[in-house]
């Protein structure tokens, strides 16, 4: 359907037409990019900013950008943000890829496991919140051995004596002093309740000689 345009908007447009890009007069107006670009043709405006951006190859790419954040897919769109960087030689458009590029990189940027994650995992643990504090342990067990062993002590509380087990293995391979802790660890006595898993709890804390 055609749009019927206001004499608001095409003041706007006659004020705006040759400073700012055929995508920021759409969003203004609430209309599509094509729509505002046949209109500044009609009004003789094209010549300006808007119409050397229109002609931009980046401007495709860029809009597809904007598609792909808007769908939260911030890898793919960050690669076209980064190409319409490198390749358009409108300043504006530009500048508006690089404020939607670090959008993208903030969106994207991995979480650090750190002191303030273990902290956290070990004061959802005191406070009883077992399934919070494993989930700050999930992904960093396997090569920390702190968080190791705290999962295998959340397990142990919450009667899971296999994945206990596992986990206290990790964390006594990657530091042999936790053989010594988890000895005297109160959190590890459900294990010892149990015939099948105190027996491999004592294979596992046993000091093996060489």
């Amino acid at each position: 359907m055609e749009k019927r345009w206001q004499k608001s908007e095409i003041a706007h447009l006659k004020r705006h037409g040759k400073s700012k890009s055929v995508e920021e007069l759409a969003q203004r107006l609430h209309t599509d990019p094509e729509t505002v670009q046949r209109k500044l043709e009609e009004l003789g405006l094209v010549e300006g900013a808007a119409r050397r951006e229109a002609d931009d190859p980046a401007v495709g790419l860029y809009e597809q950008a904007l598609g792909l954040i808007y769908d939260k897919k911030w890898a793919k769109a960050a690669k076209l943000l980064e190409q319409v960087i490198e390749e358009s030689d409108a300043r504006q458009l530009r500048d508006r890829a690089r404020q939607h590029l670090a959008i993208c990189r903030r969106q994207t940027a991995k979480p650090v496991r750190n002191e303030d994650a273990y902290f956290q995992a070990v004061v959802e643990k005191n406070r009883g919140n077992l399934k919070a504090a494993l989930a700050l342990c999930d992904g960093a067990a396997a090569d920390d051995e702190r968080f190791a062993y705290l999962a295998a002590a959340i397990h142990a509380r919450m009667g899971s004596a296999e994945e206990a087990l596992a986990q206290l293995a990790v964390a006594i391979r990657l530091e042999p002093k936790n053989r010594v802790h988890a000895y005297h660890d109160p959190d590890f006595e459900p294990l010892r309740q149990e015939e099948a898993s105190a027996a491999a709890l004592a294979e596992l804390l046993a000091v093996k000689s060489v």
